[in-house]
């Protein structure tokens, strides 16, 4: 994770995480993941990931989205079940 990486979360409470790449999950009702998405909507999850030509591993998984404040091309903000989240988006 790095200051350069392509997309910058920042939570309500100052916490700060960078990704190279990012993904809006839908759920089962099982609590699995049912579909991996460009983008995002109302009951979505956000994760934030990194990948090498041998591993994939995540950073960070919010909880369900249930508002959509503002989405752009470069930023989207948008509520969970629980915080508030900024998205910065290198173009």
């Amino acid at each position: 994770m790095s200051t350069d990486s392509k997309y910058k979360l920042v939570r309500d409470d100052g916490k700060v995480m960078y990704s190279s790449n990012i993904k809006w999950l839908d759920w089962n009702e099982s609590g699995t993941i049912k579909k991996l998405n460009s983008n995002p909507a109302i009951n979505r999850s956000l994760i934030m990931y990194e990948e090498d030509k041998l591993t994939k591993y995540y950073n960070w998984l919010t909880t369900i989205i249930t508002d959509i404040k503002v989405k752009r091309k470069d930023f989207i903000e948008f509520t969970t079940e629980k915080n508030i989240y900024k998205l910065y988006i290198k173009q």
